[in-house]
């Protein structure tokens, strides 16, 4: 056992996990009745990196990953001098506030600064990040971002105030150009591409007092986005929600959204309009509680001949068999799905100009599962669904082909099941498991391309002396259909495996450094169909803490 910790440390000293997840259904993650799997898509998360295997042997030479970093905090104390029998180890103080920067093997350089705090009834957050990748033998697989979000609040003895101010921007070039046609330094400024996004709103929410009857959260955003293909969208936003308690354990409420869209999607102008009313009845009664409730949508595009609506049913049922240890629960929903250039581009940045957006409808989606904690040591959710979705999107791109166009299948149904497990296996030791596993059957599409339909993933991390933290992540991608060549043959990307590992030092109460191994078995992967992504990646640095 110390040989093994010897080894684990001497690894995790110098090593830092970036997590990798590859799209399903539409998002980067499952999207599931469980809090811990995230929606990317609907978020303004930065897009993930997802490395993927060569489909054609001797095609695409010095295929690559591109990483992300994902920062972790960690709580750390220094080793007391000299102690005495009778001394207390100090502890460090803890700080919410860092400055992070270093470089790599392909980024030159990485950033982020986070401040946060809290001062008369006001709340304040800026997060800023740069990250440029260079260096690189595929001289236009390069790229570079800049993100930023600001945020302020205030908070009064009913309500609480919020406002945002989010912008994203990136240059990069869609590289597989280069490697399709003979000449790519006569294609160099056609293959360039810049995105700007800007998002800006507020919102204003009930503070929360347990004898209220009423609960309401009102909210109004204003989104761009523009590109240097001349496509625009500017989106109105109003999310008005609330609930009202009519009784011991029932309650009345109704969420709501309303989208003004204003376009131009390759030159071709659009005016959209979206909206999403759910009105709903919730009662809990003891370890019982049913939430029941209609979703109505309503989509039309007045470059688009034809309306879409949608009402479908929403049932949640949840029962604690064993309060805290075994909860039981099942339910029905859908509704249409609201696709937009805005974050189509954000999940693929090889999307051609000319694409046609339209809404998705899930007729059905039917799930049951359990879920729950083991002492309090471990916890676990596994679910199966059911899913039937019209006019499910997919990724579609030529064999020989630079950008990726949007394919809609009439009708999708997707079979699934979903298992993860925590577990904290002493203080210092922690340890995870996520399952993933989605059965697409199409109807006028030959597959639902560039979608795993298997995914697993392995996670521990080790801190020793609360010095000294140490990660490991193993993603496991399992056989996914990529294109179809010109006779009709489908053309499918292996089962691959990404390692990733990583380690933070904690030097005194507000440095640190870290570095992390991205791709460590330095697979030849590609996310996206023709695009090479990074081999090996190597980067690190310093984290300065305030």
């Amino acid at each position: 056992m110390k040989i093994f910790l010897s080894l684990f440390l001497a690894l995790a000293f110098s090593l830092h996990v970036s997590a990798q997840g590859d799209p399903l259904g539409g998002k980067d993650k499952l999207v599931l009745e469980n809090e811990r799997i995230e929606d990317v898509i609907d978020s303004d998360k930065p897009f993930l990196k997802i490395p993927y295997q060569e489909v054609k042997e001797g095609e695409l030479s010095e295929i690559s990953y591109e990483s992300k970093d994902l920062y972790v905090e960690t709580d750390f104390e220094p080793a007391p001098p000299n102690p005495r029998v009778l001394d207390v180890k100090k502890e460090i103080p803890e700080y919410g506030n860092f400055l992070k920067a270093g470089f790599g093997r392909f980024a030159t350089p990485f950033a982020q600064f986070y401040l946060h705090g809290e001062q008369n009834g006001y709340d304040y957050g800026v997060d800023l990040n740069h990250l440029s990748a260079h260096n690189d033998v595929i001289p236009f697989r390069e790229f570079r971002e800049n993100g930023g979000n600001f945020h302020l609040g205030y908070l009064t003895d009913q309500s609480k105030f919020l406002g945002h101010l989010k912008f994203y921007n990136t240059r990069y070039s869609n590289y597989a150009d280069t490697m399709m046609r003979a000449t790519p330094e006569l294609y160099a400024d056609s293959i360039k591409m810049v995105v700007t996004q800007v998002d800006i709103g507020g919102q204003v929410l009930r503070n929360y007092e347990e004898e209220a009857a009423y609960d309401y959260d009102l909210g109004a955003s204003l989104q761009f986005h523009g590109d240097r293909r001349s496509n625009r969208e500017l989106h109105i936003n109003l999310t008005p929600n609330g609930s009202y308690s009519i009784g011991e354990g029932i309650e009345i409420g109704a969420t709501s959204a309303l989208t003004f869209t204003s376009a131009s999607i390759g030159g071709q102008g659009q005016s959209r309009i979206f909206m999403d009313f759910t009105p709903s009845l919730s009662y809990q009664a003891g370890d019982f509680s049913l939430k029941a409730g209609l979703r109505l949508n309503y989509y039309n595009n007045n470059a688009d001949s034809a309306s879409r609506a949608a009402a479908v049913p929403q049932l949640d049922l949840r029962y604690h068999l064993i309060p805290g240890s075994l909860t039981v629960f099942a339910g029905i929903g859908g509704g249409l799905k609201y696709n937009r250039y805005y974050d189509l581009i954000r999940e693929n940045r090889f999307l051609g100009s000319d694409v046609e957006i339209k809404p998705s409808i899930e007729r059905a989606h039917v799930f049951g599962g359990i879920s729950g904690q083991l002492g309090n040591k471990a916890d676990y959710n596994a679910q199966v669904n059911y899913r039937k979705i019209e006019d499910a999107m997919v990724y579609m791109i030529a064999d020989t082909g630079a950008y990726f166009s949007l394919a809609y299948d009439s009708v999708m149904t997707v079979l699934g099941l979903d298992i993860e497990l925590n577990y904290d296996i002493l203080e210092e030791l922690k340890a995870g498991a996520r399952l993933a596993y989605n059965n697409y059957s199409t109807t006028t599409l030959a597959k639902n391309f560039h979608r795993a339909p298997l995914e697993m993933g392995i996670y521990a991390s080790y801190t020793y002396d609360k010095r000294l933290t140490g990660t490991a992540e193993l993603n496991i991608f399992g056989t996914t259909p990529m294109s179809q060549d010109a006779e009709g043959t489908i053309i499918n990307r292996k089962t691959f495996l990404d390692l990733n590992l990583g380690g933070d030092f904690r030097l005194n109460d507000r440095l640190s450094l870290w570095l992390e191994v991205n791709n460590l078995l330095n697979g030849k992967f590609q996310r996206w169909y023709n695009y090479a992504e990074r081999p090996l990646d190597i980067k690190g640095g310093l984290t300065f803490s305030f």
